[in-house]
């Protein structure tokens, strides 16, 4: 995995001097002359008395930049895909030296299924049931294998939590385990790995699975599922996750953070819904620069039209960028589902002036 290198910002340099050009030793004009790099410019202006070294353009001194140590002037830091360690410049790969010699042991997040497994991988899986030909392994909550009885060296416990090899999975979707015992490993987990669809795109993957990352900006909780609103910089969408009846699914996620939801679309009440099967906080680098994709996109959006008076008045003509600051600012918060609380004199201006900002409001 990869960021924006802190040392250098991103740039891969972390300094920048002048140095006196060698090339002209800092007076600015040709020691030798190259005719075949000149143009017909500098031609021209070698004959007039005006050439100038080609180097530094005529000031004398070059540019040096010194390259980030840290980063190898790539300007993005790497990690170790396992560990989260930085990596060398030299460094092959995308593990470190001490996770390279571990054996992987992969963990499937609740999103994938059997299209995500690999044949001869090792995976964390926990014991479902027993029975007489081997025991039922649950590599996550939808994809589940067998360790043939001829494979166990000894009968685990329903519920434990074992290592399993992949030796084949059929064309019929079953899988073959085979139990594997490890000292040292590096476990790491398996996304599924589907490219990021906007909202305003989302009615062209009905029944299908989809990559969604926004915004939180409600969560409700029903007498069933709770739904999650989801925010990004082309709409909004509800996201709705099932434990029990009117029980909280994941509590830890919040308003106001940013996540990435992975599940099925489908059409309820003839609105577009994602059934979550996994919804993640997003951190760093990620998590930025959704956010500013959001920021930027709403922003845009807020901008008012350019309505005229109804009458010619130069202080109404003064107050107006002051309005349009105020009407983007509830636009704004329109778009975020903000609550907007309205305050007025009770006389007949400040009721009629906040029934109509609330019918458009409302319209919105």
């Amino acid at each position: 995995m990869t960021e924006q290198c802190t040392a250098c910002g991103g740039t891969g340099v972390t300094d920048t001097s002048q140095q006196q050009c060698p090339e002209c030793k800092g007076s600015g004009k040709p020691k030798s002359l190259d005719l075949t790099k000149m143009t017909e410019t500098d031609l021209g202006s070698m004959l007039s008395g005006g050439s100038s070294c080609q180097k530094c353009s005529g000031s004398g001194t070059i540019t040096v930049e010194t390259k980030c140590e840290v980063c190898g002037g790539r300007g993005e830091m790497i990690r170790c895909r396992v560990c989260g360690q930085p990596l060398g410049t030299d460094t092959e790969g995308d593990m470190c030296a001490s996770c390279a010699k571990k054996p992987l042991v992969q963990k499937l997040t609740p999103a994938c299924d059997t299209s995500d497994l690999e044949v001869d991988m090792i995976y964390e899986g926990v014991v479902d049931s027993l029975a007489n030909f081997g025991a039922f392994v649950n590599l996550n909550s939808r994809t589940r294998g067998l360790a043939h009885q001829k494979n166990l060296t000894r009968t685990p416990d329903v519920g434990e939590t074992i290592f399993v090899q992949v030796k084949n999975i059929a064309s019929n979707g079953n899988i073959d385990l085979v139990p594997v015992s490890l000292t040292e490993y590096q476990i790491i987990e398996v996304e599924k790995d589907i490219p990021r669809t906007q909202v305003s795109a989302l009615r062209d993957h009905i029944s299908k699975l989809v990559h969604i990352s926004g915004e939180v900006i409600q969560i409700k909780q029903t007498g069933g599922p709770t739904i999650f609103t989801l925010a990004d910089e082309t709409g909004t969408v509800p996201c709705a996750a099932f434990e029990k009846a009117g029980q909280r699914s994941y509590p830890e996620i919040e308003s106001d953070m940013i996540v990435k939801v992975v599940g099925e679309l489908s059409i309820r009440n003839s609105e577009l819904q994602i059934e979550i099967r996994e919804i993640k906080q997003m951190w760093g680098a990620d998590s930025a620069a959704i956010l500013d994709e959001i920021e930027t996109a709403l922003d845009k959006r807020s901008e008012p039209h350019d309505v005229e008076f109804l009458v010619e008045s130069p202080i109404l003509e003064a107050l107006k960028p002051k309005m349009r600051q105020v009407a983007k600012e509830i636009r704004k918060a329109i778009f975020h589902s903000r609550p907007i609380v309205l305050r007025h004199h009770a006389d007949a201006d400040g009721i009629t002036s906040a029934i109509a900002i609330e019918k458009r409001c409302y319209h919105s």
